[in-house]
C-alpha cells in the first residue's frame, strides 16, 4: 500500500520531529500538470546509505520555508513516499528515522520549490546510519570501575574555532559505566571524537581513594582515552556510518592528588540559592591558554565565600566560580607542584554595559534595539537587554564577545549598524573585549537590501548546495556576520537585509557557518567567490548570478586543515 501524505493540524514538539541529513540526492527533471484545486505532488525513496536496501517505516517530512504548511508521511516497504496534495511553497525535505543521523543545526537540507500543480518525482533520499562506541573503565589495579562518568566530545566550527562541543549537550547526560564497569554510547553520527572519563563523583566532586592524617591524598583522576590527561594529547576515535566500534577500554591512574583553596566574595556564596542544579561551585580547568579543555576538577563553597576543590593532580589551572555553567567571578589562576594552592581569590566580577542609539540622519528616531552579547572564548547562553532594562545589559562577565543586533517588527525597517562605539572609541572587529563596565553607542543607517540569485545551470541542480555571501570586512553589530541560502532545485536563493559594503558570494556543498567566520579561511579562498557590492542609500532587490561549479565539501575540507585552530 503507497504511503499517503498528512498534513499537521496540531502542534508537535519540534524536538519530536528531529530530521536526519540527507546524503545523496538525485533530482529528475520535473513535468508540470495541474492537480486538483492547484495543489503539487511529490514521489521518491529512501535507502540505507550504506547497504542500499529500501529504507521502510522512515518518516519524510515537508517542513515549511515559506510554505503554507508541514507535511509527514512514511515510506514503504520498498522505501518508496508520496504526498499527493501538497500547498504551493518553499519546503525542506527531512528524514525522521530511528537509528538514522540527526541534522547538525549548521547544515541545510534539501530545498524545494513547488508550483502550483507540479508534479515532482524521482527524489532518492539516502539515510546514513547512526554508530556507537563501547569499552570498559578499569582502575590502577585492573579492577573494574561502576558508574565511572563517561562523556562525548566532537569538533565543530564556532565563532571562527575549532572546539570541541560535548554530546548530547547536557552536564545531567553523563552517562555512567555499569555493574561491570562497562559503557555504550549510541546514536553517534560520522565523524571524530574524544571520549573522557571520571572516576565515581558525590555531588559532582572527586572524593579520595585515600586522605589519612600526615599521609598523602591519593585519587583516582579523570583521564581522555586511552590514557591522556589533556583533550590535546587525547586520541581521536572515528566512527563510520552504521559502524559499532567496541574494545574502547580506559584504565583510571591513581596519583597524588591536592587541594586548591582561596577566599572569595560571600555575596556569591548564596547559601540561599536552592536546589543543588542552582547553586554556585568552583571548578579548576587546566589552563592552555585557551580555558576549553573539558577535564574540570569541582568544589564546594562555604557560607563565609571560602571554597575548597579536592583531588586536583599537579599542573597549571584557571579557577573560577560557576552556576548553571555561567561564571560568576573572573578566572583566577593556579599552580599545582608538590603542594596545595591556597589563597586564591576569587572576586565578584559582573558589572553592567549600558547602550545608547542613534539614528543616521534623525537624531530624534533613535529607540531601544534588541542587543546580546555572545560569549566567544567559551559555551553558555548569551546576555541580552530586556524590556524592563532596554538600554542595558546587566550581569556581563570578563571577556570577549560577539555584538549582535536585532529589530523587532516594524522598528528601524532595512537598518544596520554602521559604527559601533566602546567607551569613545570606534569597534572595527566583530568582538568586544570587556573587563568592567562599559558604554556602547549603536549609530544605525538605513538600507539593508535583499539578494535575489540564481545559478548559471541547465541541469537539475546537485542536491545539498548552499549559497553564501561573506562580508570582505566584518564588523560589530551585524546579527550575522555570514549570510546563508538554501538553493533550490531550479537553482534559486534569496539573501535578506544585507548591510552595504563588498562581499564575495560562493556556492557551496554542506556548510559550517562557524567555519566561515574564520578569516583565514576566507582569505584563502576568497578568489573562487564572486564580488557583491550593496552601495549604500540604494533599494530594490539585487539580482546575482553564480557560476554552476561548486566549492565541494572536499576542497573547503583542505583549506580548513591549513588554518589553525
Amino acid at each position: 500500500m503507497q504511503a499517503t501524505s498528512s498534513r499537521f493540524t496540531t502542534s508537535v514538539p519540534l524536538k519530536l520531529l528531529v530530521p536526519v541529513v540527507l546524503g545523496c540526492v538525485i533530482l529528475c527533471v520535473p513535468h508540470h500538470t495541474f492537480a486538483e484545486e492547484g495543489r503539487a505532488q511529490l514521489a521518491g525513496t529512501v535507502r540505507n546509505s550504506v547497504t542500499g536496501a529500501p529504507s521502510k517505516g522512515t518518516e519524510v517530512l515537508l517542513d515549511p520555508a515559506g510554505g503554507p504548511s508541514r507535511y509527514m508521511t512514511a515510506t514503504d516497504a520498498d522505501g518508496t513516499f508520496s504526498f499527493t496534495s501538497v500547498e504551493p511553497g518553499n519546503y525542506r525535505i527531512a528524514l525522521h528515522g530511528q537509528g538514522y543521523r540527526y541534522l547538525p543545526s549548521n547544515q541545510t537540507n534539501l530545498l524545494i520549490h513547488l508550483e502550483p500543480g507540479q508534479k515532482l518525482s524521482g527524489i532518492d533520499l539516502a539515510a546514513v546510519p547512526l554508530g556507537s562506541i563501547s569499552g570498559s573503565v578499569y582502575d590502577a589495579e585492573g579492577e573494574p570501575v561502576v558508574e565511572a562518568w563517561v562523556r562525548v566530545m566532537k569538533p565543530q566550527w564556532r565563532h571562527g574555532r575549532r572546539v570541541w562541543t560535548e554530546l548530547p549537550g547536557g552536564a545531567l547526560e553523563f552517562r555512567h559505566t555499569d555493574d561491570r564497569g562497562r559503557y555504550r554510547i549510541d546514536d553517534l553520527e560520522p565523524g571524530e571524537y574524544c571520549i573522557h572519563i571520571s572516576p565515581p563523583q558525590i555531588d559532582w566532586t572527586i572524593r579520595p581513594i585515600q586522605d589519612a592524617p600526615r599521609a598523602p591524598e591519593m585519587a583516582a583522576i579523570p583521564v581522555y582515552y586511552p590514557g591522556a590527561a589533556t583533550l590535546a594529547e587525547a586520541s581521536r576515535v572515528r566512527v563510520e556510518p552504521g559502524q559499532e566500534l567496541t574494545g574502547i577500554d580506559v584504565r583510571l591512574p591513581t596519583e597524588r592528588t591536592f587541594h586548591i583553596r582561596g577566599p572569595a566574595d560571600p555575596k556569591l556564596a548564596d547559601p540561599a540559592a536552592g536546589m543543588l542544579y542552582n547553586s554556585p561551585y568552583v571548578v579548576a580547568r587546566y589552563d592552555d591558554g585557551h580555558v576549553k579543555d573539558w577535564a574540570e576538577f569541582r568544589g564546594e563553597m562555604h557560607v563565609d565565600g571560602s571554597f575548597d576543590i579536592p583531588c586536583v593532580p599537579a599542573g597549571d589551572y584557571r579557577v573560577q566560580i560557576m552556576r548553571r555553567s555561567e561564571p560568576q567571578s573572573d578566572s583566577a589562576a593556579a599552580s599545582i607542584q608538590s603542594a596545595d594552592a591556597t589563597g586564591v581569590r576569587l572576586m565578584q566580577a559582573k558589572f553592567d554595559v549600558k547602550i545608547k542609539t542613534s539614528v543616521e540622519g534623525d537624531p530624534t528616531a533613535a529607540t531601544p534595539v534588541w542587543a546580546s552579547l555572545e560569549p566567544v572564548d567559551r559555551a553558555g547562553a548569551a546576555l541580552s537587554t530586556w524590556p524592563q532594562h532596554p538600554d542595558t545589559i546587566q550581569s556581563v562577565s570578563p571577556g570577549r564577545y560577539l555584538l549582535r543586533i536585532a529589530f523587532s517588527s516594524g522598528t528601524h525597517e532595512g537598518a544596520y549598524a554602521k559604527r559601533v562605539l566602546l567607551d569613545g572609541q570606534e569597534v572595527t572587529t566583530p568582538e568586544l573585549d570587556l573587563r568592567g563596565p562599559a558604554n556602547l553607542e549603536i549609530a544605525l543607517a538605513k538600507g539593508t537590501r535583499q539578494i535575489v540569485g540564481s545559478l548559471t545551470i541547465s541541469s537539475p541542480v546537485p542536491p545539498d548546495l548552499s549559497a553564501i555571501l561573506v562580508p570582505e570586512q566584518q564588523r560589530p553589530g551585524r546579527w550575522t556576520s555570514v549570510y546563508h541560502s538554501d538553493i533550490d532545485q531550479r537553482g534559486e536563493f534569496v539573501f535578506w537585509t544585507v548591510a552595504p559594503g563588498s562581499h564575495r558570494a560562493f556556492v557551496v556543498s554542506g556548510y559550517e557557518e562557524g567555519l566561515w567566520e574564520n578569516r583565514d579561511f576566507f582569505r584563502s579562498v576568497a578568489d573562487l567567490g564572486v564580488v557583491v557590492v550593496v552601495p549604500e542609500g540604494g533599494s530594490g532587490a539585487l539580482p546575482i548570478k553564480l557560476g554552476p561549479t561548486p566549492l565541494s565539501a572536499a576542497e573547503v575540507g583542505r583549506a580548513a586543515s591549513r588554518i589553525g585552530n
